[in-house]
């Protein structure tokens, strides 16, 4: 989990490939063609028959199924990285994506005039920028909600710099070979 930009994807594929895991990006899932949103039941319906797997590896922030995979989840990975840091990368990754007119999930595209609208539900950098705060209260509700109920089996790995995350990769590298 983290905000926009902080490297979700990336460290969950990598994980996904040390680990020999199944990795699920939810962003392909719930963002289909010309970017309508998956319905929240079908999009629920998917995450869980995901989840029903013995091991995997799945990465986003979707509160409509964040349920269904802590239910399942041994371990949490929250990417608290700087603001500074974030937008940093988000706005070079949306800008290859945009020049190099990468094709993403399901055929979409970002777009220009997307990064230049107003509207956070389509710039993508507004949206970052606007839910940064909200994702990181969110973090702090996480970590005290697993804390205090029977889902503390749940680990929760805080990485806010480079040193944690190559210390975490390492560390569930070394559990998972066990």
């Amino acid at each position: 989990m983290g905000s926009s930009g902080a490297g979700k994807t990336h460290l969950a594929s990598k994980l996904s490939t040390k680990l020999t895991l199944p990795h699920l990006e939810l962003d392909s899932l719930r963002h289909q063609a010309n970017w309508q949103p998956l319905p929240d039941r079908k999009f629920q319906t998917e995450v869980r028959a995901f989840c029903k797997r013995d091991r995997w590896v799945i990465d986003g922030n979707y509160s409509v199924v964040r349920a269904l995979v802590l239910a399942r989840a041994t371990d949490v990975v929250l990417l608290d990285r700087s603001k500074t840091l974030v937008m940093f990368r988000l706005f070079i990754r949306s800008m290859n994506r945009v020049l190099l007119r990468r094709k993403l999930w399901n055929g979409n595209r970002e777009r220009l005039r997307y990064l230049l609208s107003p509207n956070p539900n389509l710039n993508v950098l507004l949206w970052s920028w606007s839910n940064f705060d909200r994702r990181r209260e969110e973090f702090t509700q996480l970590q005290l909600s697993v804390a205090k109920s029977e889902q503390a089996r749940i680990r929760i790995h805080r990485v806010s710099n480079n040193k944690q995350l190559r210390e975490l990769v390492e560390h569930l590298n070394s559990i998972a070979t066990d």
